[in-house]
């Protein structure tokens, strides 16, 4: 892996991140089974992973702005000490059959995710080349993701050995590490204003305001981002969760979880790539083959087709997401990154509502075929839409996608 370009602060932050990522590796793929089996039904286990969400969009206004107030990596501490909380959550929900503690770990979770992931996409774009972006941005979703991987394989012998439960606590524990190796990393520097005198932390008419003078391409990409949001609980939980009611087999859930994790470890080397090509270009294509994909897979319900399939989403979806990033931030002004990235992350958890309760609700009433069927006919229209949007401004995409 090339990492020349890779700054060292950077490089710490991913550390940071690699090792709690290895704590959630243990544990996250099994979540989906936990709730299921405390609810016995997809939809209400669709609204219980969505109090995340939920809880994240409320704080996402306060963070976003704190973003661009103070330096990223208090942010990022903040969120390290807060995290073993979740993982006791966990292990007392398993422990005691109570949906309470699964409702504490699910709404802690959504403030420091979105402390950790709006300070660590602050911290990065403050210290990365702007011709680095999708490169650098990939090397933050490589390295954690693949001890994340790691550690979801580490984990299969012991599920049949210990109470799933107990694999919960990992998360405190690498949490804690965590938070000493961030403490080492250098602190970054907040931009100076332009405007001193605005006030938009306290006044949400002025942030209405603000957003006005954004440019379409801006909401365009909220707009993406929130669709590729919506998609991604099909590979992340509700796919898992239906290998799990036909096999009842823990280790087919973690094995086709790893699967879809795997591209994720590659996102350096995508990343390269990306940068080298139009993104926009990039971005309609991509859609257009998930369309094609979620498709055929509505029709192939093996396991094997299943794991085939959900390789090459998780591969469009990480390919989409650095493309998005990258275009964000050439769309943004260095004093508004923490509101850009606040909006981006508010669009991202909207879709992690939507698309899960949308995805149960589908699953229940019409099955895995009616699932895939019909977010692949939505995903066709959006890429379409996304082929129109890209011939009707030429010139501006032109200027950001460079």
């Amino acid at each position: 892996m090339d990492q020349a370009h890779i700054p060292k602060s950077i490089k710490t932050i991913t550390l940071a991140r690699s090792i709690r990522w290895f704590g959630w590796g243990l544990c996250e793929t099994l979540i989906p089974v936990l709730l299921f089996s405390l609810l016995h039904n997809y939809t209400e286990a669709g609204l219980l992973r969505s109090i995340y969400d939920i809880v994240f969009l409320l704080a996402l206004p306060f963070v976003s702005m704190l973003g661009d107030r103070i330096p990223a990596k208090k942010l990022i501490l903040f969120a390290l000490a807060l995290y073993p909380l979740i993982g006791i959550s966990y292990f007392l929900a398993g422990l005691l059959g109570m949906t309470f503690f699964i409702v504490l770990a699910r709404a802690i979770n959504g403030v420091v995710w979105c402390c950790d992931s709006i300070g660590g996409d602050t911290y990065l774009r403050r210290f990365a080349s702007e011709y680095h972006l999708s490169k650098t941005f990939g090397y933050l979703h490589s390295l954690p993701n693949l001890t994340w991987m790691i550690a979801a394989l580490v984990s299969i012998p012991f599920l049949t050995r210990i109470p799933i439960y107990w694999l919960f606590l990992g998360i405190s524990v690498t949490a804690i590490i965590a938070y000493f190796v961030m403490s080492r990393a250098p602190q970054d520097e907040v931009p100076i204003r332009k405007n001193k005198t605005s006030t938009y932390f306290f006044n949400p008419l002025k942030i209405i305001s603000g957003m006005r003078e954004w440019k379409t391409e801006i909401w365009t990409l909220t707009f993406l981002t929130f669709f590729v949001a919506c998609v991604d609980p099909l590979g992340t939980f509700f796919l898992p969760l239906f290998v799990y009611t036909k096999s009842n087999d823990l280790s087919h859930v973690v094995i086709i979880t790893v699967i879809y994790a795997i591209p994720s470890t590659l996102a350096f080397w995508f990343g390269t790539y990306i940068d080298k090509v139009s993104k926009w270009t990039f971005v309609s294509v991509s859609l257009l083959v998930t369309a094609v994909l979620l498709g055929v897979m509505s029709l192939a319900q093996t396991y094997l087709f299943q794991i085939i399939g959900i390789f090459i989403l998780g591969t469009l979806t990480v390919c989409l997401t650095l493309a998005l990033q990258a275009l964000v931030t050439k769309a943004s002004r260095a004093d508004n990154y923490g509101k850009v990235g606040g909006l981006m992350a508010g669009a991202e958890q909207i879709g992690a509502i939507v698309g899960p309760i949308t995805i149960g609700l589908l699953a229940d009433i019409g099955g895995t075929y009616s699932t895939f069927l019909t977010l692949g006919t939505i995903t066709l229209v959006t890429a379409v839409g996304c082929f129109w949007y890209k011939a009707r401004h030429t010139h501006e995409i032109m200027v950001i996608s460079h």
